[in-house]
């Protein structure tokens, strides 16, 4: 964040950004119009933070159970 101005952080799609998903970030003392300057066409590769080495063991481990409840009349959609 070395460089000062008024920026927009969002989606890479313009449509997308347009369509809400963005937001103005604004350094103080700057005065214009906000900017968006397009990402490098890079492809992300997740396998550069990759390792061999086996993770460490949990310190605790929790045992969950997920069940779907049916929706009855009068209830709740959202279960709550």
């Amino acid at each position: 964040m070395n460089n000062p101005g008024i920026w927009i952080l969002g989606g890479k799609e313009k449509a997308v950004r347009e369509a809400g998903l963005g937001v103005v970030v604004e350094y103080a003392g700057q005065h214009r119009q906000p900017r968006w300057i397009d990402p490098l066409k890079i492809s992300w590769d997740y396998t550069i933070f990759a390792t061999n080495a086996d993770p460490p063991a949990p310190q605790q481990t929790i045992e969950l159970i997920f069940e779907k409840l049916p929706v009855t009349q009068g209830s709740s959609t959202s279960g709550w």
